[in-house]
Order: C-alpha cells, then sequence, then structure tokens
C-alpha cells in the first residue's frame, strides 16, 4: 500500500501516457535487466520494465561497465542508494562484494547497511544525495564512513560555500559535490513521497514517476476557488 515502501513496480505505459499498465514485477533495488511487454489498454510497446537476471542478479554488468570505464581511461561509480529490507542485505552485500572485484571507484550510497558493509570490505562509498546531508553537522557525522559527499539539491550556492569552509575551518578529510544538471528534484531528498502516495512507486526504492513535474489545478473544495 502508499503507507510503505513499495516492492513492486507498475510501469506505465508510454504509448497511451499512462493510462494502461505494461506489467507488474517484483522489484528490489538493484540488479536488473530490462524487458518490454504490452500495454493492457492500447496494446502499445510500452515502456521498458525491469526484472531480476536469474543467473547473476545482475553482477555481470558490472565486469562488462568497468571493462569500457577502463578503455576510455574514466571513472566507474556503482549507485545502491535506495532503502534496503533485511530480505536483501545478502543480495546487497553481494553486489559491493562485485563492486570491490571489479574496482569499481565508488559506490553511492545512502543506506547505512550498505554504508558500513562497504567499510568493511573496504570498498569506497560516497554519500547520496538522498541522505539529505545539510548541515555541517550531518558532514561530520557522515565523514566518519565516507571521503565524498553529495550534499542535499535543495542547498543554494550560498548554503554550499558555507559548509564547504566550515569543512576546511574543522581539518575534515571530505570533500563535497553538488547536483548541477539531472534530475534536480524539486522535493526534499531521500524524503519525498509524492510518487509513492499516487502512483505506489517511491522514489526511495528507485521507481519515481516524478508526479512533481506535471501541470495541476489545485482546488479549494470550501471555496471552489482554483
Amino acid at each position: 500500500g502508499s503507507g510503505a515502501e513499495s516492492e513492486s513496480d507498475v510501469v506505465k505505459c508510454d504509448n497511451c501516457e499512462g493510462l494502461g499498465v505494461v506489467r507488474q514485477e517484483r522489484r528490489t533495488a538493484f540488479g536488473y535487466f530490462s524487458t518490454t511487454g504490452p500495454c493492457n489498454k492500447c496494446e502499445g510497446s510500452g515502456e521498458i520494465i525491469k526484472h531480476e537476471c536469474n543467473e547473476c542478479d545482475g553482477t555481470g554488468l558490472v565486469k562488462k561497465i568497468r571493462k569500457i570505464t577502463k578503455e576510455n581511461n574514466v571513472k566507474a561509480y556503482l549507485t545502491v542508494n535506495t532503502v534496503i529490507y533485511d530480505k536483501e542485505i545478502k543480495q546487497v552485500q553481494k553486489i559491493c562484494d562485485k563492486a570491490k572485484e571489479n574496482n569499481i571507484d565508488a559506490i553511492i550510497a545512502s543506506d547505512l547497511a550498505v554504508i558500513k558493509y562497504c567499510n568493511k570490505i573496504k570498498q569506497p562509498v560516497h554519500i547520496s544525495t538522498q541522505c539529505n546531508i545539510s548541515n555541517i553537522e550531518a558532514v561530520k557525522f557522515y565523514s566518519k564512513y565516507a571521503k565524498a559527499i553529495v550534499l542535499a539539491r535543495e542547498l543554494n550556492l550560498k548554503q554550499i560555500t558555507n559548509i564547504n569552509n566550515e569543512i576546511k575551518k574543522q581539518n575534515l578529510k571530505v570533500k563535497t559535490e553538488a547536483f548541477i544538471h539531472g534530475a534536480l528534484c524539486v522535493a526534499i531528498s531521500g524524503k519525498c513521497y509524492m510518487s509513492l502516495a499516487t502512483y505506489n512507486t517511491s522514489a526511495n526504492r528507485g521507481a519515481c514517476l516524478q508526479p512533481c513535474r506535471r501541470q495541476y489545478k489545485v482546488t479549494d473544495l470550501e471555496t471552489n476557488k482554483q
């Protein structure tokens, strides 16, 4: 239901603007291959849907991607920054192990289960913007676990500058990063439940349908004013 983080994907059809459902698949936070299926309304090709690989849980992609990045002399980062449940701990540890085995430069994570396991196996980890790090005290806490922190997307340049000045002043051994393009979410990083409430697809499980980017007409039911 909409009261908890969703563990399934209701994938909307891109052929009829989401009016039909392409398919519903069990979902974890990582390790997917893609396929397509017919929409139950328009019978179009539908949007890509995702499911786990039966053979490698998706870890086979890590080796392939690392090979490509090495050939092109660029760094490789693996994002595992969703909410993790107890039944997924072993699987996420397997992903982290594969990342270390293939010399992935860093895992970007938000759940302490992932962060602490990366520390345990000495796999570099960066703190995701999903942790909503907005002040120097939060930076100090997470600097115990990582050498790089992606700050909350809601911060303005002055706030970012103040945090970086405090990092230098307090001699913290951590660097910061900030979003300058891409999914510049308008909600609070790591704390938005709009997609979950409206479509039962959680942003905190990597399945945001971005309803915040739609246009709305809001009507006051008591006054009937928009």
